[in-house]
C-alpha cells in the first residue's frame, strides 16, 4: 500500500487481531538492570572519527519535487462537488499520467503487469474466503471505535496486503526510474487526498469525527486491498461464466463492472461452502493460469 495512513490502518488492524486474547493473560517479565553509565571521557581525549563517506552518487544532488512536473489530474469534481476518481485502478491510472514515463516503456510495463495480476489472482486463490469477506461486510462494517470490527480487517489484511503496491512493484524491477515512481506516488496521492477531502465533505451535518475518520478508512481499506481484491474479480466473472447455475441472478451480476461486479460477486458467492468456494476459484485460476504451482 502506498499510503502511510493506510499503512498505519493496517498496523493497527493487525495489532488488534493478532493482540486480541493473548494480552489480557500474559505478563511482562520484569525490565532489564540499568547498565552502568560509561566513564567521562573529556572531548580533547575523544578519538576523532571521521564523517563516514556517502555510498550513494545521489546523496548530495537536489532532491526530485515533483511538483514541478505538470500532470493531468486523475481524479474531477462534478457539479456537485463530489470527487470522482478513474475507472481503473487508480496506482494504473497514476502510471498512465506520469509524463515522465516514455510511452516505448508501456510494452514492457504491461508484460509485467500481466505477470503481477497472475501474482494478485494466486493470492485470490489462496484465500477466497477473505476476499469474499473483505468485499461483503468486514470493510462495511469497520467502525475505528469498535475494536471487533479491527480485529477481522486486520486479519485480512494480514493475507491480502501486499506491500509495496503497483508502483512499488514496477520501481522494484528497474522499469521505472526513482524520479519516475515519486511523481507516480505523487499523482496516486493526489487522488487519495482529494477523496479523503470529499468524503468528509459529503458527510451529512452533525457526523462525528470518528464516523468521518471510519469511512475515510473503509475508502482506504478497500483502495489498499484493491489489486488481490481485482484478481478475485477476475476468477469469480471465470467461475460464475463457467458454471450458470453455481449463483442467483447470475446475469445481473455479470453485467456489472469494477468494484461493483467484484462486490456483487461477492454477495453472490458467499452462499458457498468453503470447500465449494475454493473449488470454483481454483477451477477459475487454472482456467486462466494454468495448474496452481505450476
Amino acid at each position: 500500500m502506498s499510503s502511510i495512513l493506510l499503512r498505519s490502518l493496517i498496523a493497527l488492524t493487525i495489532t488488534a487481531g493478532s493482540a486480541l486474547g493473548a494480552s489480557a493473560q500474559s505478563t511482562l517479565p520484569p525490565p532489564p538492570k540499568r547498565p552502568p553509565l560509561p566513564d567521562y571521557v573529556p572531548p580533547s581525549e575523544r578519538p576523532q572519527v571521521k564523517p563516514p563517506v556517502a555510498q550513494n552518487p545521489r546523496a548530495n544532488l537536489p532532491k526530485f519535487d515533483p511538483s514541478s512536473i505538470e500532470y493531468e489530474p486523475i481524479w474531477h469534481t462534478t457539479d456537485d462537488g463530489t470527487v470522482v476518481g478513474p475507472s481503473e485502478y487508480y496506482e494504473l491510472a497514476a502510471l498512465k499520467a506520469n509524463p515522465m514515463i516514455d510511452k516505448d516503456q508501456w510494452e514492457f510495463i504491461e508484460v509485467l503487469l500481466e505477470d503481477r495480476n497472475r501474482e494478485m489472482e494466486l493470492v485470490a486463490q489462496a484465500h477466497p474466503r477473505a476476499c469474499v469477506d473483505a468485499v461483503t461486510t468486514v470493510i462495511r462494517d469497520f467502525d475505528i471505535t469498535d475494536e471487533s470490527t479491527r480485529v477481522p480487517l486486520g486479519d485480512i489484511a494480514l493475507v491480502l496486503n501486499q506491500p509495496g503496491g503497483m508502483i512499488g512493484f514496477l520501481s522494484e524491477q528497474g522499469v521505472i526510474s526513482e524520479e519516475a515512481t515519486v511523481m507516480t506516488h505523487h499523482i496516486a496521492m493526489d487522488f487519495t487526498h482529494n477523496m479523503m477531502a470529499g468524503i468528509a465533505q459529503s458527510q451529512p451535518e452533525g457526523t462525528s469525527l470518528d464516523d468521518t475518520t471510519s469511512a475515510q478508512s473503509r475508502f482506504l481499506m478497500r483502495q489498499g486491498l484493491a489489486e488481490p481484491l481485482m484478481g478475485f474479480g477476475r476468477l469469480a466473472r471465470q467461475a460464475i461464466e463457467s458454471n450458470p447455475s453455481l449463483v442467483e441472478n447470475a446475469d445481473d451480476v455479470l453485467a456489472k463492472e469494477g468494484e461493483e461486479f467484484i462486490t456483487a460477486a461477492g454477495w453472490a458467492l458467499a452462499p458457498l461452502s468453503d470447500e465449494e468456494l475454493q473449488r470454483v476459484i481454483t477451477e477459475a485460476y487454472e482456467a486462466r493460469n494454468g495448474p496452481v504451482g505450476g
